[in-house]
């Protein structure tokens, strides 16, 4: 059988009809795994989370009872530094626009971005993979290959997690119940792993400008269904 299409203008010219590319199993796989990566944190963050932490309330746990006192102090100091510091550029809004614009624009855009740039490219990029791998190399080249190992990346996602989950309990102190404030920490674990394993998974500043963008998503979503900071 002849696939060939024939030139009307040139009959001795001929052009191969081209068949539609498919996807091989291997980027069928790929396309699912990634979709994956970025409907979790949007579906743990928007909603899953805000209800658990609520439910825990309503059930007299907890968190920040379960925190020694001078973490819990430490924790607010520096979830209280990052609010500031997302608010910082949003203070020209002050004169010419609401306060809730100026919260809306710090919860969508400003904070997740300092978020992001201290959990997952201070504290998991560099001092987590860039530092033991810079000294690995010094030291014990023949190891540095343990730093991109499974375990690795995945003790990496899951301490990234943590920091996250306790920078979000430090933020009881801003809701009318400080419990379920506190909460939110338990809220966004799922969150913080999606994001945790999407900062990896990119590895370096692609990595965190892929979480940056989909933990802004997320807050957007959650701000629009009005589960932002658990209604503080």
């Amino acid at each position: 059988m002849n696939n060939s299409i024939p030139d009307l203008e040139n009959p001795t010219v001929v052009f191969p009809v081209q068949k539609p590319y498919e996807l091989t199993p291997e980027e069928k796989k790929e396309i699912e795994r990634k979709t994956r990566l970025i409907t979790v944190p949007i579906i743990c963050g928007g909603y899953i989370g805000p209800q658990v932490a609520r439910t825990l309330a309503e059930n007299q746990i907890c968190l920040n009872t379960l925190i020694p006192g001078q973490a819990l102090e430490l924790i607010n100091a520096n979830t209280n530094f990052l609010g500031k510091l997302a608010l910082y550029p949003l203070t020209p809004l002050y004169n010419i626009s609401a306060l809730k614009t100026m919260y809306a624009a710090s919860t969508i855009i400003t904070l997740p971005i300092v978020e992001e740039i201290e959990v997952r490219f201070l504290f998991q990029e560099l001092l987590l993979r860039w530092f033991p791998k810079a000294v690995l190399n010094k030291c014990a080249p023949k190891y540095a290959y343990l730093v991109e190992a499974k375990a690795a990346r995945i003790a990496r996602v899951a301490l990234s997690t943590l920091l996250f989950a306790l920078l979000h309990t430090g933020r009881a102190g801003d809701h009318k119940d400080p419990c379920l404030g506190s909460n939110y920490g338990i809220a966004v674990l799922g969150l913080g792993a999606s994001l945790g394993g999407i900062a990896e998974e990119g590895g370096g500043f692609r990595g965190v400008a892929a979480s940056m963008a989909i933990h802004s998503v997320v807050n957007a979503i959650a701000y629009a269904f009005g589960n932002t900071s658990l209604d503080r």
